[in-house]
């Protein structure tokens, strides 16, 4: 119980640091090539945090 509370401690942290980095960007348009490429970026690390800990 304690492993999955430690997985799930770090697991929270990462996401909150790949939101936060997503904050740093603003507001994304899909029209523009470069904020669809970041938004990309960001679902790719979401879901390898969701994979890895959770």
């Amino acid at each position: 119980m304690a492993n999955r509370l430690a997985k799930c401690t770090v697991g929270l942290s990462e996401l909150d640091k790949a939101i936060g980095n997503m904050e740093k960007v603003g507001k994304v348009s899909f029209d523009k090539k470069e904020d669809t490429e970041l938004y990309s970026k960001f679902q790719e690390r979401l879901d390898e945090i969701l994979k890895k800990y959770f």
